[in-house]
């Protein structure tokens, strides 16, 4: 399972140590698969006397199949699930309601006209706007 820094970079940490742990399981998988095939596996050598006889039985063993690293990476899944799933509520909780936000007032416009300039302020080309808060008509746009 190559990777590079910027694949995994985004990971929690929880999330990089079951990465790692996948790819040392796959690793030990690999390597049990060519010791086998080389004839260099773990072996076990069952003995079984039966009517004075010896029957002597040879198997291999993967080591790969471990059932505590297996459920020792489900409970890390489920706990990156859980996680998961509890920061996106926090994040879904924290949305803003512009209806109960009373903080904002609509703007009220005072024309160029009616504010006393002087040359220096501004150039007579631009357009000056002056934009107030308050709680006048909302229909009132003045250009």
């Amino acid at each position: 399972m190559p990777s590079s820094n910027n694949q995994i970079s985004w990971l929690s940490p929880a999330e990089r140590a079951l990465r790692l742990k996948k790819q040392q399981k796959q690793l030990r998988k690999y390597e049990d698969d060519v010791k086998s095939r080389s004839g260099r596996g773990k072996k076990v050598v069952e003995m079984v006397i039966k009517d004075g006889k010896v029957n002597m039985v040879e198997r291999t063993i993967s080591t790969a199949d471990d059932p505590e690293n297996d459920k020792e990476m489900e409970t890390l899944e489920n706990e990156i699930k859980e996680s998961k799933l509890q920061s996106e509520a926090n994040l879904s909780r924290n949305v803003w309601d512009y209806k109960n936000d009373n903080k904002w007032e609509k703007p009220v416009y005072i024309p160029s006209s009616s504010r006393k300039e002087t040359s220096d302020e501004l150039p007579s080309k631009m357009n000056a706007r002056v934009q107030l808060y308050g709680t006048d008509d909302e229909n009132e746009l003045i250009n």
